[in-house]
């Protein structure tokens, strides 16, 4: 049996050393498309708020699609939050992605505001029983793991 030309050989190493080299890439839900929101209703719906009391989220991003450890996500990403049909999640729900940052260590309250910042909102794609898999609709920050979730509604001028 004759021996490969060097170059077959040398494509063949390369092509199979970039198959193995390559992650692989996150899962993508559907294309990320347009809000098709004013820019001033956008403005809103991204801007902060401030409270007095602590929020007590009970949805919370917890994590990717990725084989690697991903700390913030973009529109088209698929994630994942601790939320399912046992907590009346369906698919095609939306909602935003709020965090929740005090002025300073110490309780919260009239002299330690909280800034929640709402870093943009999801849609479910995907549901089991204990958690769904959403997909990033728009982004005004960036997603984070620990971000928490509240129903979306357009908000109103």
């Amino acid at each position: 049996m004759r021996a490969l030309p060097a170059s077959i050989r040398t494509a063949l190493a390369l092509g199979l050393f970039s198959t193995i080299a390559v992650p692989a890439f996150a899962q993508r839900g559907p294309a990320a498309t347009s809000t098709k929101l004013p820019a001033d209703v956008l403005s809103l719906a991204c801007a902060p708020s401030l409270t007095y009391e602590a929020p007590v989220p009970s949805l919370l991003v917890t994590g990717g699609q990725d084989g690697h450890t991903r700390k913030a996500f973009a529109p088209g990403d698929l994630i994942t939050i601790n939320g399912g049909v046992m907590n009346g999640i369906e698919v095609g729900q939306e909602y935003y992605v709020r965090r929740a940052q005090a002025a300073t260590i110490g309780p919260v309250g009239r002299n330690n505001p909280v800034t929640v910042r709402t870093t943009g909102w999801v849609k479910v794609w995907a549901v089991d029983p204990k958690m769904s898999l959403v997909t990033v609709s728009h982004a005004c920050d960036s997603i984070e793991i620990g971000d928490y979730l509240e129903p979306f509604a357009i908000p109103k001028l």
